[in-house]
C-alpha cells in the first residue's frame, strides 16, 4: 500500500478509465533487461476496479483470466462493487417487449413479460437472460430470488394460495433446477383475520421470513430457510415496541430488522434478529438521520425504509420523492436518487454476474437488439470530482 498511495487517492471520477489505462501500460517496464518488472498488486488493482463504472468493468473483464474471474465470479469484489454502486431499477425494454420487475438480487432481475406472462431472470449489463418455467401454482401471493451463501446459489421461492385454501411454497434453483418444486407450509399461519391483521415478506440471506401482525402486536412469524428448503415458526415477544402498528420490518444486511423512526428527533431505531431460530437479537442500533441529512425531523413522517444491504442502508421519503443511500459505517449518505411518479421502488446493483442457463441477447438477436434500462440520475458525494 505505501508503495502506491497515488493510485489510491486518484481512483475515483469521471477519469477512472483513462486512470487504469495509464497504471497498465506503465507499471510494466520492460525497456532493458536490467530494469526489473513491477506490477501493481491484486488487492490495489481490485480497489481500483470496484470504484469503475459498470460499463468499464464490461471492457476490463476482457484484459485476462484473472480479471474475468474478479469481475464476474469473486463474491468480495460483486459485494463491495455493488456498496458502492447502487442503482433503481425501471422499465425492462427488450425488442418491443416489456417487463414488470418482481424481485432483484447482486445485479439479477426476477421480470414477468407484460406480453407473455412469461418469467425471465435477467442480467441487462451483460445483455444475458433466462426463461423460467412456469411455477406449478398460479395464484401467487409473491416471488422472490435470494442468494444462498452455504451453496453458492441463487433460489426462488414464491407462496401460493389456491382456492381451497392450501397454502405452499414453490422453490426453483436458478442454473440447476428444470421445475419449481413444491413445499406445503408447515406450520401454517392459524386463525388468520386478513381484514385486521397484516402480512409482511421480508427476504434475507437464503431465508425468507413473513411476519404477522396485528394492533395489538405480533401474532407470529413463518420462516422459510432456503438451504435446507424447511420452515420455522416463532412467536414474537409483544414487550418489543409499544406499539407494532409503526414498526417496520425490513433486510439488514442478512439478518431480519424491525425499526420505528423517531419522530421528534428523526432518528431510525433498529432491532436486528441475529438467530431467528432461537431469537438471539443484537442491540439496538440508532441512525441519526435528521442530523446527517441536515433537515428537520418532521419531514420523516414521509419516511420508509427499504433495506439493509453491504453495510448500505436505503430509505425513501416521500415528500421529496427520493430514495437516500447511506452508509452506516461512517454516517453519510452517499447517493440520492430521485424517484419519478409510477416507476418500481425495487432496488438492485449492477454486476456482470450471470448464471449457467442464461444466454446471450445479442448473440441470439443480432446487433437489432434493443434493452431500455432505465436508471435514474444518481447524486453522489464521491464523485464530486
Amino acid at each position: 500500500m505505501e508503495k502506491w498511495p497515488h493510485v489510491v487517492s486518484i481512483a475515483g471520477g469521471v477519469g477512472m478509465a483513462l486512470i487504469i489505462g495509464t497504471v497498465l501500460t506503465k507499471t510494466s517496464w520492460i525497456r532493458n533487461k536490467s530494469i526489473k518488472q513491477r506490477n501493481l498488486p491484486p488487492e490495489i488493482i481490485s480497489q481500483i476496479l470496484i470504484r469503475l463504472p459498470i460499463k468499464s468493468l464490461l471492457r476490463m473483464k476482457s484484459v485476462c483470466k484473472s480479471w474475468r474471474y474478479l469481475l464476474t465470479e469473486d463474491r468480495f469484489f460483486l459485494e463491495n462493487h455493488i456498496s458502492v454502486h447502487q442503482f433503481h431499477n425501471g422499465e425492462l425494454f427488450i425488442n418491443g417487449e416489456t417487463f414488470k420487475l418482481l424481485s432483484a438480487r447482486d445485479g439479477l432481475l426476477l421480470t414477468k413479460s407484460n406480453v407473455t406472462s412469461k418469467y425471465w431472470i435477467q442480467n441487462p449489463v451483460t445483455k444475458h437472460r433466462m426463461i423460467l418455467p412456469d411455477p406449478r401454482h398460479k395464484d401467487h401471493l409473491y416471488m422472490h430470488i435470494l442468494y444462498v451463501a452455504s451453496t453458492n446459489e441463487y433460489k426462488l421461492a414464491t407462496a401460493y394460495k389456491d382456492k381451497d385454501e392450501n397454502a405452499g411454497c414453490e422453490v426453483f434453483t436458478l442454473g440447476r433446477d428444470f421445475w419449481w418444486r413444491t413445499i406445503r407450509f408447515r406450520p401454517q399461519f392459524t386463525c388468520m383475520n386478513t381484514d385486521e391483521e397484516t402480512i409482511s415478506v421480508v427476504r434475507t440471506i437464503g431465508t425468507l421470513h413473513s411476519v404477522r401482525v396485528d394492533k395489538n402486536g405480533p401474532k407470529e412469524m413463518i420462516s422459510l430457510d432456503l438451504e435446507t428448503e424447511t420452515f420455522t415458526r416463532n412467536a414474537l415477544p409483544q414487550s418489543l415496541f409499544s406499539n407494532w402498528t409503526k414498526i417496520w420490518t425490513l433486510q439488514w444486511n442478512d439478518k431480519l430488522g424491525f425499526g420505528h423512526i423517531d419522530g421528534e428527533k428523526g432518528d431510525f431505531h433498529v432491532l436486528v434478529l441475529r438467530d431467528y431460530k432461537n431469537l438471539k437479537w443484537d442491540k439496538q442500533m440508532v441512525l441519526p438521520l435528521a442530523d446527517c441529512l441536515k433537515i428537520k425531523p418532521l419531514f420523516f413522517q414521509s419516511f420508509i425504509p427499504y433495506l439493509t444491504i453491504y453495510g448500505i442502508f436505503h430509505f425513501y421519503l416521500s415528500h421529496q420523492r427520493k430514495v437516500f443511500v447511506y452508509k452506516i459505517a461512517s454516517a453519510e449518505v452517499l447517493k440520492i436518487f430521485s424517484l419519478p411518479p409510477g416507476k418500481s421502488n425495487i432496488l438492485s446493483g449492477v454486476s456482470l454476474l450471470t448464471l449457467g442457463g442464461m444466454i446471450s441477447q445479442v448473440h441470439r438477436f443480432g446487433n437489432n437488439h434493443i434493452i431500455n434500462y432505465t436508471v435514474n440520475p444518481v447524486m453522489s458525494s464521491d464523485q464530486s470530482n
